[in-house]
């Protein structure tokens, strides 16, 4: 999914230039092509603004699997 949204950003911000994406492998030292043909941008706006808008508004998953390390953990009313 990250990839998809570095290209809908090039996408945005050059919407009159064909997107190309790649990966670097760090640990082999090499490149690979991402294709974009069957990636459709406008779903992954609408998938952006899905998210955007859950994070801001909820409903919210209950998950107490990372409660010891995060910064709120005193703030919030979880359960014990």
């Amino acid at each position: 999914h990250q990839v998809k949204f570095y290209g809908y950003v090039v996408r945005r911000q050059f919407p009159h230039k064909p997107v190309e994406m790649g990966l670097y492998l760090l640990r082999e030292g090499k490149a690979i092509g991402v294709k974009t043909d069957n990636i459709s941008f406008d779903d992954v706006e609408k998938q952006i603004k899905d998210a955007a808008f859950v994070s801001a508004n909820g409903p919210y998953k209950k998950n107490t699997h990372n409660c010891l390390v995060c910064p709120l953990k005193n703030l919030c009313a979880k359960e014990a």
